[in-house]
């Protein structure tokens, strides 16, 4: 968590908190702590997944709660994750707000087309409910991927993406 990070007195405003996907496999693949030289696509990601998937399903009545109509909220989340020394995965918080400043160069590149992509999904997702289309394939979703998908209906959705 980089905001807790820049709060401790021995932080040091030049150490880099966030690294790339691609550092990341490097970092690892060059201290042989994996064989992958692809581990976050092939392992991490479906383990974070996974862990995401779990979290959705366990919070899905709760975030309709408020709602009149089925389907008629967006919502965009962060997650913390922490991978201990064994490289298992932890889901530390969701935030409610992400972060969504440029403050380093990996938000620079991530936001703004997670942010164009989510409007996108979510106005068409808009437009195929208001013309009674399905929404199992969505022309709009590129990066984004499912994490529940349990219903073809147009009406009755349980339908979350994450990116």
């Amino acid at each position: 968590n980089v905001y807790q990070q820049k709060r401790h007195p021995n932080y040091d405003p030049n150490a880099v908190l966030k690294w790339s996907f691609t550092d990341l496999d490097r970092y690892l693949y060059d201290n042989g702590h994996v064989d992958d030289t692809n581990y976050t696509a092939t392992t991490l990601m479906p383990q974070i997944a996974e862990r995401l998937t779990y979290i959705a399903r366990a919070s899905h009545g709760a975030l309709q709660i408020g709602y009149p109509k089925v389907g008629e909220c967006f919502g965009l989340y962060g997650a913390d994750i922490i991978l201990d020394s064994d490289l298992n995965v932890f889901v530390t918080e969701i935030q409610k707000g992400p972060g969504l400043s440029y403050d380093d160069a990996i938000k620079r590149r991530v936001i703004p087309p997670m942010m164009s992509e989510a409007i996108a999904i979510m106005l068409e997702i808009r437009r195929r409910r208001l013309q009674g289309l399905p929404l199992q394939q969505l022309n709009s979703r590129k990066r984004f991927q499912w994490m529940i998908k349990d219903t073809e209906s147009p009406t009755e959705p349980t339908q979350q993406l994450a990116q």
